[in-house]
């Protein structure tokens, strides 16, 4: 059963934060940036020691969960016609979300990952093979999860790249017309 509660404690440099000072919760089984304050939905649980551990974590009434809702939903209005809110609302909001901590996700490294989805999308436009689209894009997932691993991108920047990853493998226009004009506005909202 689903419970609210509230962050009290972040122990960021250990990973590790609490729910209402009693429930515990690892970083990496969240999808954001856990802050003392936020108020979150979880499931009370207990772990292999009987102590109090919260599982299915979810922020509530954050902007990156309704994003992640959006996103589920698609890029597009109609056919090829992305929503506006992925070029301007969703990514103006991401680019500050993820310049938020100026220890993690510097614009150095956002770009390194913009500019390799931006090479495959070149040679997709030269080749017009999906599959080469397809068996390149995943070979990003392992570069960021070192990334995440070394403190050098958020949970919330592995996440975007994850999810928008899965939705551009479904389908060509996702890559070509979604998540490269995407991404490409948050690479625009993050110049400083």
């Amino acid at each position: 059963m689903k419970t609210k509660g509230i962050i009290t404690r972040v122990f960021e440099e250990r990973g590790f934060f609490f729910i209402d000072n009693d429930y515990f919760c690892r970083f990496d089984k969240i999808n954001f940036q856990p802050s003392a304050g936020d108020q979150v939905q979880y499931e009370k649980s207990t772990n292999r020691d009987g102590k109090p551990e919260a599982k299915n974590v979810k922020k509530i009434g954050g902007f990156i969960e309704q994003y992640w809702d959006e996103l589920s939903n698609g890029y597009f209005i109609r056919d090829d016609y992305i929503k506006k809110e992925f070029v301007l609302e969703f990514a103006k909001e991401l680019a500050k979300e993820f310049s938020k901590n100026e220890n993690v996700n510097k614009s150095t490294q956002i770009r390194k990952y913009y500019d390799y989805c931006d090479k495959i999308h070149g040679v997709y436009k030269v080749k017009k093979d999906f599959l080469y689209v397809q068996a390149e894009l995943p070979k990003l997932i392992p570069h960021l999860n070192n990334a995440l691993k070394k403190g050098l991108i958020s949970n919330d920047f592995y996440t975007f790249i994850e999810k928008n990853i899965e939705m551009s493998l479904t389908e060509e226009k996702n890559f070509t017309k979604g998540f490269i004009p995407h991404f490409e506005a948050i690479i625009g909202f993050s110049q400083k």
